[in-house]
């Protein structure tokens, strides 16, 4: 079973380049202006590769395409060597065609030159695929973002189609319809804020959310509106499979319906159910892991077994970390069982899914990078991203727990340790909304012990009515609790309000207008530009990266783009100044500062009024910063 789930993990791929192989070194971003000034002749100085004249630069992925012309016309190709696997800077390997009488001669200039230039650090190795950003030199951008191709759809269907089977003949269903119900309607209360990021629509955030949304392709193209009400759906769905998983496990619908509730609540999950991110699919599917193991473990079903394997593989290929749901299923039925054959199988299901994980992503599965450990309250007591009393009542479960000594405490406190052992990761601050995605696995055992700990409440009572009534009112109490958390949790940050404006803004432009936009150095900010004109049905729009420089400028109107972080402080502040969390996210200060420079640059040229201008409220979603309380977005045309 394992091997034939290995063989569609990770054969399909849902992006519009599938099936053809990546190439073996790709051009690491960020040294487009560098690699232009190469052929590039400075005012004042003669071209080196006289008598032939430039026409053009095309810096693509795995290659650069530079354009010259004579007495005819020709294409010199520049691409990685190969000539030795540790090489990660120019010489290239260069290819000239043309209709000229001189080809060989263009080819010869063009390697002398090089051997007198080096750029470091240009070639990069492609993890899974070449880099996909915000430029479409880097990505293409289909009018459906997503193709019907991949394997991982039969995965999901046959997941889908299980979970029916197993819903349908499951005990107390109304207790269950009544989590999901709350759920959604606790996520349609608080209002979308969408997008978080927007990346999961052209390719970047895993396979499996992919394979799920190519379904809607059908339909016709995809908009912002179909992924956040996936992501609502499947947020639900969590709060309502893991309240069955917490009835598999204690055979207490009070202690269950209390659990979903609970996870329906927190604030960071509402937040995930409300954007463009792929946590959802990871809780949901992280709950089905542990619903299907301890059915298996209650009765020996391979049909739970298969989908333990099922939704284990799409939560991987939804984060890579999601790995850590293997031994949280693991640490599931093993205290006070471990030698029992469920128990061996569950284990030896789960090793064997972290070898494959360990093999299909070698550099991703690793500790949240520049994280500090710090204290379990920032972690998760603190009220902004979880209600006082929930953490009130996980403490508790805890303390009801070692009294009755119970073995489903243990576990709850190991699963909950083990993801803040490997995940090592601290909110920095109330923006850090990003961090935070990588210990959601962990709100799983943390909502456990708080339901524990909650339903205990009602152990007094013998009546069942009154314990009803305790339970609705106690967990009505931790509604009102949790709310200054949710919508604080839920406030639109500066990407969200920036996504919204450039859609609406768009269709304001000319035809064929060029965008330029600052480009970050490192991964950070926003990038869902080149999406962002399909949604707004403007696909003659270009945008363009600044780095690129003006050569690629064409016949329409050109326009800078003045992003958020243009009006931020060109300089970061002193190391010395900064709290030890962020020694280590130097460059994410630097990327702004290089933003920022940019930002002059640009409005030395494009020197004429903005139009379409709008203030936004500088919320950071992680390491932005902004020089004032507000910032201005807007076009500034040349």
């Amino acid at each position: 079973m394992i091997v034939i789930s290995a063989l569609f993990w990770g054969c399909g791929d849902s992006s519009s380049d599938a099936g053809t192989k990546p190439p073996k070194y790709f051009i690491e971003p960020g040294h487009e202006a560098a690699i232009a000034q190469i052929f590039i002749v400075p005012e004042g100085k003669e071209s080196l590769f006289l008598p032939f004249k430039l026409e053009g630069i095309e810096i693509l992925s795995d290659h650069i395409l530079v354009r010259f012309s004579d007495d005819g016309t020709y294409e010199a190709q520049l691409t990685h060597p190969n000539s030795k696997d540790e090489a990660r800077q120019l010489p290239f390997s260069v290819s000239v065609t043309g209709d000229g009488p001189n080809p060989s001669k263009l080819k010869h200039l063009i390697e002398e030159h090089l051997e007198t230039t080096t750029i470091t650090g240009l070639w990069a190795v492609p993890k899974e695929k070449p880099h996909r950003g915000g430029s479409d030199r880097y990505s293409h951008v289909p009018d459906t973002p997503f193709e019907i191709s991949s394997p991982l759809i039969v995965v999901w269907l046959g997941l889908f189609a299980l979970l029916v089977v197993f819903i349908a003949k499951h005990p107390v269903n109304l207790w269950f319809c009544i989590v999901f119900a709350v759920a959604l309607l606790i996520r349609l209360s608080f209002g979308t804020i969408g997008p978080g990021t927007f990346n999961i629509l052209y390719h970047q955030y895993g396979q499996a959310p992919q394979a799920l949304l190519s379904l809607f392709g059908v339909f016709g193209p995809l908009s912002h509106h179909v992924v956040i009400w996936v992501a609502r759906i499947l947020g639900s769905l969590a709060a309502m499979v893991f309240a069955m998983a917490v009835f598999e496990l204690k055979k207490d619908w009070k202690i269950a319906f209390v659990a979903g509730v609970l996870l329906a609540l927190q604030p960071m999950l509402i937040r995930y159910s409300s954007d463009c991110e792929r946590q959802s699919y990871v809780l949901f599917l992280s709950a089905v892991s542990l619903f299907s193991v301890v059915r298996y473990y209650n009765q020996k079903s391979l049909f739970a077994l298969i989908t333990f394997v099922l939704s284990t593989i799409l939560a991987l290929e939804s984060r890579p970390e999601a790995i850590l749901i293997a031994p949280i299923a693991g640490l599931l039925v093993w205290p006070g069982h471990a030698w029992k054959k469920q128990t061996n199988v569950v284990a030896g299901v789960a090793i064997g899914l972290v070898i494959v994980t360990l093999l299909r992503f070698p550099s991703e599965v690793t500790p949240t990078s520049g994280s500090v450990f710090t204290s379990f309250r920032q972690l998760f007591f603190d009220c902004y991203f979880t209600g006082p009393l929930v953490a009130f009542f996980a403490v508790g479960g805890f303390v009801v727990g070692c009294i009755r000594r119970d073995r489903t405490v243990l576990w709850g406190l190991l699963a909950f340790l083990l993801v803040q052992a490997a995940t090592k990761g601290a909110i920095v601050d109330e923006g850090d909304l990003y961090t935070a995605r990588f210990r959601t696995l962990a709100f799983l055992p943390f909502i456990y012990l708080a339901s524990v700990g909650l339903s205990s409440m009602a152990l007094p009572f013998r009546n069942k009515i009154v314990k009803v009534v305790v339970l609705y009112l106690a967990l009505v109490i931790v509604l009102i609790d949790s709310t200054p958390a949710i919508k604080r949790v839920m406030e639109p940050r500066t990407n969200d309000l920036e996504f919204q404006y450039l859609v609406k803004s768009l269709p304001l432009l000319p035809d064929k207008a060029q965008v330029y936009y600052p480009e970050p150095d490192v991964d950070s900010g926003f990038y869902g530009y080149e999406v962002t004109k399909h949604l707004a049905n403007r696909p003659d729009i270009t945008w363009l990266s600044w780095k690129e420089g003006l050569q690629k400028a064409g016949e329409g109107p050109a326009f800078f783009y003045l992003a958020p972080m243009c009006n931020g402080t060109p300089e970061p502040p002193e190391l010395a100044d900064l709290p030890p969390e962020y020694l280590t996210n130097e460059r994410y200060w630097n990327s702004h500062r290089s933003v920022v420079i940019q930002c002059l640059e640009a409005r030395k040229q494009f020197n004429k009024p903005i139009i379409h201008q709008k203030v936004l409220p500088a919320k950071p979603v992680y390491f932005d910063r902004y020089a004032g309380a507000t910032t201005t977005v807007g076009f500034a045309p040349r």
